[in-house]
């Protein structure tokens, strides 16, 4: 269990915080988390469930816990209160005590006493999974409900966290950690919401001398650093850049209505967290049917004139950082002259007939290119294919599946209808893997 000066420094408001946790506090956390890691695991999963998604009903409804929790994170990351509070508020809606369930018994079986052995009725064999005595998550990343959602399933699976916040966002984890203490605190003394220097390769080391699990989210630079910083004492997972895109490939026409609702649904995925994301679209590919070769441009202008506007009324725009302000101009400027943009204060678009992926710094900044067929579609798709996460696809019934199994096959993670890449569901795997079950070791006791 933390320490008690260790808890108020972490539980504070990041804007109340008066400096980051030193190394040696570091390790002296780990260490306590790490030995008591059998009385989490006894609780037992059903409680667990219970307790998280109980508090997760109670954070969605408090207004003044909330309304900080809110108003934190949008100073951090520049995201408007109301597009951050929609999102947080989705998240919260689906820990569920079913779904949280589903997942834990899909990911690690039916439950088990800790350290209990089951037999294999067709090997001589008999099996105990092992879960990691803690797990110290390092996140990196700008979406903000990525180190809340990395606590609560830590802890529903029974592993003792410890969040190390990204330097965009400090506030989201820390307050969802202040909702479990106050209405799970038994589970709560689990769990601890730290801070320390990105660059700082001595805190990694001192959490890695309790010889907890490493998971860490964020560029591949910085997941190298780790693994580097933890040598031999550690297991390191990491989860690095990831790329999302927009296929749309209709085999036949689509009417004025359809492409309407179409870019409604791809605003949608642009507005949330601003383009953030490894599941925000950074190209829109277009495969125009034979019968309608200006489906792009139907596309775009659709987007730019319409859905852009109406999407900024439900969830208006942050405040853009001047680097990404830089990068959207410079970005326009190339297409304007290669291709075609369009800019409006409610996000922008940029057409190209190149048939390439554009990357996009975000910030509803769309690129929109046109392939001639379906084979330079996927040609263009493999130039990325270690780098896939989310396809939001849009085409006709009958190819549905034909194409979902294209995409899954040149190394897209997850395949998704347009208006939920940014809002996945919570039994999703994550970068083609279980979300926990990973984290877990079996051995095989033969007799």
């Amino acid at each position: 269990m933390a320490s008690p000066d260790l808890s108020y420094t972490q539980m504070l408001p990041s804007g109340d915080v008066t400096g980051e946790l030193s190394p040696s506090q570091i390790e002296a956390l780990t260490t306590q988390l790490c030995a008591d890691h059998r009385a989490l695991e006894e609780l037992g999963r059903q409680e667990r469930v219970r307790m998280i998604a109980r508090t997760c009903a109670w954070l969605a409804e408090d207004g003044e816990l909330l309304a900080r929790m809110v108003t934190e994170g949008s100073a951090h990351t520049g995201y408007h209160p109301e597009t951050l509070r929609q999102s947080l508020v989705e998240l919260l809606g689906l820990f569920t005590p079913a779904a949280l369930l589903s997942l834990l018994e899909d990911e690690l079986g039916p439950e088990v006493p800790a350290g209990a052995v089951t037999s294999h009725r067709l090997r001589a064999t008999e099996r105990v999974l092992s879960s990691p005595r803690c797990c110290v998550q390092i996140h990196a990343a700008t979406v903000p409900t990525a180190a809340m959602e990395g606590l609560l399933l830590s802890l529903c699976a029974g592993v003792p966290t410890i969040i190390r916040t990204s330097d965009h966002e400090r506030a989201t984890a820390r307050f969802a950690l202040k909702a479990l203490r106050r209405r799970a605190p038994t589970l709560a003394r689990h769990a601890a919401v730290v801070s320390w220097p990105s660059a700082s390769d001595a805190h990694v080391r001192a959490a890695a001398l309790a010889h907890p699990l490493f998971v860490c989210h964020g560029s591949d630079h910085s997941i190298a650093a780790v693994r580097a910083a933890v040598e031999d004492q550690a297991e390191v997972m990491g989860y690095g850049h990831r790329l999302s895109c927009l296929v749309i490939a209709p085999s036949t026409a689509m009417t004025g209505p359809a492409i309407t609702r179409l870019a409604d649904a791809i605003a949608l995925d642009c507005a949330l967290f601003e383009g953030q994301g490894c599941m925000s679209p950074q190209t829109a590919f277009v495969v125009p049917p034979a019968d309608q070769p200006e489906l792009a441009e139907q596309l775009a202008e659709a987007l730019i004139r319409s859905a852009l506007p109406r999407c900024a009324e439900q969830l208006p725009r942050g405040v853009m950082p001047p680097a990404v302000a830089a990068e959207q101009m410079q970005l326009a400027g190339v297409a304007a002259f290669t291709g075609h943009a369009e800019r409006t204060a409610a996000g922008t678009v940029l057409r190209h007939d190149d048939g390439a992926f554009h990357p996009s710094p975000g910030w509803r900044l769309l690129h929109v290119s046109r392939c001639v067929s379906e084979a330079a579609l996927f040609e263009a798709l493999e130039t990325q294919r270690h780098h896939l996460s989310t396809a939001g696809l849009y085409c006709n019934d009958p190819d549905q599946e034909r194409l979902a199994q294209r995409l899954a096959a040149v190394g897209f993670r997850r395949v998704c209808r347009p208006g939920r890449m940014q809002r996945p569901v919570l039994l999703r795997a994550h970068d083609g893997v279980p979300r926990v079950r990973d984290w877990f070791r079996i051995c095989d006791i033969e007799s």
